[in-house]
């Protein structure tokens, strides 16, 4: 049997979560393909997915890219017979989808390892898949409701990623260079109103264990698989935060690292739980860059409106550690945010992040994403039509907030293309708040992502600026544009 998986992009990077289940689909002896939608034109996608003739396609999707999936998947149920999941954030949060749409035969909520395996057994043995905990199921125009299962507490259960199904080996395919991602835990127990965490943990009430980690051994095993199999020289972990787990995990973690794998790593940090003896362990351990989540400067939004439940102070005592043990650092931040002047906001955050000594400073536009408490409170108070699922956001190009002053629009959108830059080059923050003044214009946006390519990719994680690299961050650029126009 064949299961072609389809997601809208890579970005440049993994797919971790859709890898694991790609390895479910192998397990379970179906010849698996992938497909990313910005890979090639739409009809060539169509014409290799019927030549393939699948049985079953597999799609997954965040909030915004869900629009394109679904019209490719109704053009291919025009074309060929194949039975259809979805699975991912957005469906997730909009179970209603299928609902909506008849050509969606399966829908899978929440933590989808166990269900897609008894999903893929069933299918094989031509078993009734209709009873599966997590899935929403069309047969014969009824809906079949299934309740949401437990989420999974020993992840040493799940396969190792598949690392073939997104190559590494094409030349400027990742922005990172040869490395892969690597995932010791899931979960968030922070209730930040930006983010699905707090709708998820909600799914998952029941469960009592939010953050759960694999074994040492677990982790290390897959590791050495991937370091002598690709040859990879660079290490990343995506965990939403390593000093998530335990300390004493951490320190036996660091200490096999160093012993059998011994690359350079970076790793994501929660600033309030950053601690010296920790970070002094990581950095022996081999991590070179560390990414730390500020997100706003003004202290009472971070706090009253985005419940991020961390001080100012303690985002400097994070940097002030990094800094100190000589630890490349990269914060994330959001600005255009539901406030009367965006502008003067955005200032709070660029100055802490100045005062921070911050290496590189992330900027996105907030995307208030449709049931999260950020995109009620925005709706709420005038700043949201009243529906925002027909809309086509990114974070990286202008708001989709209203304000009342234009030229807030106009200067939150140019002020994003610069905000990194004033950071690092503080003393172009004159230049950059007569520059935001102008109209908003194609070149702004070039300096922004060719600015980010670079200094993330070159300086803090010491990839190889190559001719190849820089084309395909061109053309990369492009084609994101182009989407978005």
């Amino acid at each position: 049997m064949k299961n072609v998986f389809i997601v809208s992009s890579t970005y440049g990077g993994e797919r971790l979560g859709l890898q694991i289940l790609a390895q479910i689909s192998k397990d379970a002896g179906m010849e698996t393909f992938f497909y990313a939608l910005d890979s090639m034109e739409e009809e060539n996608l169509i014409n290799v997915i019927c030549d393939i003739k699948p049985d079953i396609i597999s799609y997954s999707a965040m909030t915004y890219e869900h629009t394109q999936i679904h019209g490719l998947n109704d053009k291919l149920k025009k074309r060929i017979s194949f039975i259809s999941i979805f699975g991912g954030p957005h469906y997730t949060f909009n179970p209603e989808e299928i609902e909506k749409n008849e050509h969606m035969d399966v829908l899978c909520v929440g933590e989808g390892d166990t269900a897609f395996k008894t999903f893929l057994e069933r299918i094989k043995t031509n078993s009734d898949f209709r009873q599966v905990s997590n899935l929403i199921v069309r047969q014969d125009k009824t809906l079949y409701k299934n309740k949401v299962a437990p989420l999974i507490e020993d992840l040493d259960e799940l396969p190792f990623a598949d690392r073939g199904l997104i190559p590494l080996d094409k030349k400027g395919n990742r922005f990172l260079g040869n490395y892969c991602s690597f995932m010791i835990s899931r979960g968030c127990p922070y209730q930040c109103t930006y983010c699905f965490n707090s709708a998820y943990n909600e799914i998952y009430r029941a469960s009592k264990k939010k953050v759960r980690w694999r074994s040492i051994p677990n982790v290390i095993a897959e590791m050495k698989k991937i370091k002598q199999e690709k040859g990879i020289d660079y290490i990343l972990l995506a965990d939403d935060a390593v000093n998530f787990l335990p300390k004493e995990y951490i320190m036996e973690f660091c200490q096999r690292y160093k012993a059998e794998i011994a690359l350079p790593f970076t790793a994501q940090f929660r600033p309030n739980l950053i601690d010296e003896e920790t970070v002094k362990a990581l950095k022996e351990a081999g991590m070179i860059c560390a990414n730390c989540g500020v997100e706003t400067g003004d202290e009472e939004v971070a706090n009253k409106m985005l419940k991020r439940g961390i001080t100012n102070s303690q985002i400097k005592n994070a940097f002030r550690i990094l800094n100190k043990y000589k630890i490349k650092n990269y914060s994330q931040n959001v600005i255009g945010l539901p406030v009367e002047n965006p502008v003067e906001n955005a200032m709070k955050t660029i100055r802490l992040n100045i005062e921070c000594k911050v290496n590189y400073a992330h900027f996105t536009l907030l995307v208030p994403f449709p049931k999260t408490p950020i995109e009620a409170y925005c709706r709420e108070n005038g700043y949201l039509p009243e529906s925002v699922q027909d809309l086509k956001p990114s974070v990286f190009i202008k708001t989709t907030l209203k304000y009342k002053k234009e030229k807030y629009i106009r200067g939150i959108n140019n002020l994003h293309k610069f905000s990194s830059i004033a950071v690092r080059f503080p003393f172009f923050l004159p230049l950059i708040l007569l520059l935001i003044k102008l109209p908003e214009n194609i070149f702004f946006q070039y300096i922004y992502f060719l600015w980010h390519g670079f200094y993330r990719t070159v300086i803090l994680n010491e990839g190889k600026l190559s001719f190849s690299l820089l084309l395909n961050g061109l053309k990369q650029i492009s084609g994101y544009l182009k989407q978005y126009k």
